[in-house]
């Protein structure tokens, strides 16, 4: 009986999806549709949904806290709701 073949798993490059939730990790929205180039389903507004912003917070947010240039006039949206990102 021959082996089944499967279909690989999409995989993304860690640093392309880091890039694609900048602006939503920043504010919340995704202003210029770089989630949706990854398979990110957006509501009418431009934002993504909660549970799998929270899922990418927690996979990318170091990095994004990292590079992101601070700015004592405000908190980036993912800080203000999900806390501070782990490992940082």
């Amino acid at each position: 009986m021959p082996v089944k073949r499967r279909a690989h798993k999409r995989r993304i490059d860690p640093a392309i999806e880091a890039a694609a939730w900048a602006d939503a990790f920043d504010s919340g929205y995704d202003f210029f549709g770089d989630l949706s180039g990854i398979g990110v389903l957006l509501d009418e507004h431009g934002r993504p949904d909660e549970a799998m912003a929270r899922a990418a917070w927690l996979r990318l947010g170091a990095q994004f806290m990292e590079g992101r240039q601070p700015d004592p006039a405000r908190k980036p949206w993912a800080v203000e709701t999900f806390g501070e990102p782990p490992c940082r």
